[in-house]
Protein backbone atom coordinates (compact mmCIF):
# COMPACT_ATOMS: atom_id res chain seq x y z
CA UNK A 1 0.00 0.00 0.00
CA UNK A 2 2.48 2.45 0.55
CA UNK A 3 2.97 5.32 3.90
CA UNK A 4 1.74 7.71 1.82
CA UNK A 5 -1.10 6.03 0.50
CA UNK A 6 -1.88 4.53 4.08
CA UNK A 7 -1.74 7.72 5.85
CA UNK A 8 -3.94 9.72 2.96
CA UNK A 9 -6.91 7.25 4.43
CA UNK A 10 -5.99 8.19 7.83
CA UNK A 11 -6.58 11.42 7.18
CA UNK A 12 -9.45 10.93 5.48
CA UNK A 13 -11.08 8.49 8.36
CA UNK A 14 -9.59 10.84 11.28
CA UNK A 15 -10.89 14.21 9.71
CA UNK A 16 -14.11 12.24 9.60
CA UNK A 17 -14.36 10.37 12.97
CA UNK A 18 -16.58 12.29 16.02
CA UNK A 19 -16.43 11.47 19.23
CA UNK A 20 -14.07 10.38 21.69
CA UNK A 21 -12.11 7.81 20.15
CA UNK A 22 -10.18 6.57 23.09
CA UNK A 23 -13.41 5.30 24.73
CA UNK A 24 -15.17 3.85 21.77
CA UNK A 25 -15.22 0.08 21.84
CA UNK A 26 -12.26 -1.99 21.04
CA UNK A 27 -11.51 -2.54 18.18
CA UNK A 28 -13.64 -0.17 15.37
CA UNK A 29 -12.45 0.50 11.85
CA UNK A 30 -10.43 3.77 13.02
CA UNK A 31 -7.92 0.76 14.66
CA UNK A 32 -7.41 -1.05 11.38
CA UNK A 33 -7.05 2.06 9.35
CA UNK A 34 -4.72 3.84 11.67
CA UNK A 35 -2.89 0.27 12.60
CA UNK A 36 -1.60 -0.06 8.66
CA UNK A 37 -0.04 3.39 8.87
CA UNK A 38 1.71 2.60 12.09
CA UNK A 39 2.91 -0.87 9.84
CA UNK A 40 4.00 1.13 6.74
CA UNK A 41 5.45 3.52 9.17
CA UNK A 42 7.94 1.04 10.43
CA UNK A 43 8.61 -0.06 7.03
CA UNK A 44 9.43 3.30 5.20
CA UNK A 45 12.45 5.08 4.61
CA UNK A 46 13.32 7.89 6.00
CA UNK A 47 12.05 10.44 3.31
CA UNK A 48 8.03 8.99 3.58
CA UNK A 49 8.42 8.71 7.54
CA UNK A 50 9.41 13.06 7.68
CA UNK A 51 6.69 13.54 5.48
CA UNK A 52 4.04 12.18 7.71
CA UNK A 53 5.41 13.43 10.19
CA UNK A 54 5.36 17.10 8.74
CA UNK A 55 1.81 16.52 8.95
CA UNK A 56 1.01 15.32 11.64
CA UNK A 57 -1.81 17.91 13.15
CA UNK A 58 -2.08 17.91 17.26
CA UNK A 59 -5.54 16.18 16.78
CA UNK A 60 -3.72 13.70 14.59
CA UNK A 61 -1.49 12.95 17.41
CA UNK A 62 -3.86 12.73 19.93
CA UNK A 63 -5.57 10.15 17.98
CA UNK A 64 -2.22 8.06 17.55
CA UNK A 65 -1.80 8.13 21.33
CA UNK A 66 -5.24 7.04 22.00
CA UNK A 67 -4.43 3.98 19.17
CA UNK A 68 -1.17 3.04 21.13
CA UNK A 69 -3.61 2.43 24.51
CA UNK A 70 -6.20 0.64 22.22
CA UNK A 71 -3.53 -1.48 20.51
CA UNK A 72 -2.19 -2.18 24.09
CA UNK A 73 -5.42 -3.20 25.15
CA UNK A 74 -5.81 -5.72 22.27
CA UNK A 75 -2.11 -6.35 22.73
CA UNK A 76 -3.04 -8.06 26.26
CA UNK A 77 -6.37 -9.46 25.21
CA UNK A 78 -4.95 -11.96 22.29
CA UNK A 79 -1.77 -12.50 24.15
CA UNK A 80 -0.16 -10.84 20.93
CA UNK A 81 2.54 -8.40 21.76
CA UNK A 82 3.12 -7.65 18.09
CA UNK A 83 0.04 -5.24 19.02
CA UNK A 84 1.90 -3.97 21.75
CA UNK A 85 5.06 -3.27 19.14
CA UNK A 86 2.41 -1.39 17.01
CA UNK A 87 1.15 0.65 19.99
CA UNK A 88 4.72 1.74 20.91
CA UNK A 89 5.18 2.98 17.88
CA UNK A 90 1.80 4.98 17.67
CA UNK A 91 2.74 6.29 20.97
CA UNK A 92 6.39 7.70 19.35
CA UNK A 93 4.05 9.09 16.54
CA UNK A 94 1.72 10.93 18.57
CA UNK A 95 4.40 12.30 21.00
CA UNK A 96 4.61 16.21 20.33
CA UNK A 97 7.92 16.61 21.73
CA UNK A 98 10.08 14.87 24.37
CA UNK A 99 8.26 16.01 27.57
CA UNK A 100 9.41 12.63 29.51
CA UNK A 101 6.47 13.15 32.00
CA UNK A 102 3.96 12.36 29.17
CA UNK A 103 5.84 9.93 28.24
CA UNK A 104 6.34 7.58 31.79
CA UNK A 105 2.31 7.83 31.97
CA UNK A 106 1.52 6.67 28.25
CA UNK A 107 4.52 3.94 28.41
CA UNK A 108 2.58 2.14 31.79
CA UNK A 109 -0.11 0.59 30.03
CA UNK A 110 2.21 -0.51 27.61
CA UNK A 111 4.15 -1.95 30.12
CA UNK A 112 1.47 -3.80 31.51
CA UNK A 113 0.15 -4.62 28.35
CA UNK A 114 3.28 -6.32 27.66
CA UNK A 115 2.97 -8.56 30.85
CA UNK A 116 -0.47 -9.65 30.29
CA UNK A 117 0.90 -10.72 26.65
CA UNK A 118 3.71 -12.91 28.59
CA UNK A 119 6.47 -10.42 26.66
CA UNK A 120 8.97 -8.99 28.38
CA UNK A 121 8.46 -5.38 28.41
CA UNK A 122 12.06 -4.63 28.28
CA UNK A 123 12.75 -6.46 25.55
CA UNK A 124 9.59 -4.71 23.41
CA UNK A 125 10.68 -1.24 24.31
CA UNK A 126 14.10 -2.37 23.07
CA UNK A 127 13.59 -3.37 20.02
CA UNK A 128 12.32 0.45 19.42
CA UNK A 129 15.55 2.54 18.64
CA UNK A 130 13.26 5.71 19.59
CA UNK A 131 11.81 4.27 22.74
CA UNK A 132 15.15 2.46 23.82
CA UNK A 133 16.64 6.03 24.17
CA UNK A 134 13.38 7.36 25.76
CA UNK A 135 12.97 4.75 28.26
CA UNK A 136 16.85 5.02 28.89
CA UNK A 137 15.99 8.83 29.81
CA UNK A 138 13.25 7.73 31.91
CA UNK A 139 15.19 5.25 34.34
CA UNK A 140 17.64 8.70 34.84
CA UNK A 141 15.55 11.21 35.54
CA UNK A 142 13.32 8.84 37.81
CA UNK A 143 16.41 7.94 39.44
CA UNK A 144 17.71 11.56 39.58
CA UNK A 145 14.62 12.26 41.17
CA UNK A 146 14.43 9.53 43.74
CA UNK A 147 18.02 10.47 44.83
CA UNK A 148 17.07 14.30 44.85
CA UNK A 149 13.64 13.24 47.22
CA UNK A 150 15.65 11.09 49.65
CA UNK A 151 17.62 14.17 50.09
CA UNK A 152 14.77 16.43 50.85
CA UNK A 153 12.77 13.84 53.54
Amino acid sequence: MGLAHAFADARQAMDAHKGNYFYEPIPIQLDTTLQQVVREFMTADEDDREGVLSQLTPRYRQLLLSLGTRLAILGARSRNPDFITEGLIALRLGWPEEDLRDQIRDLAPMYHAAFKAGADPAELFRRQPQLHETTTSLLSWTSSQAGSMTRRV
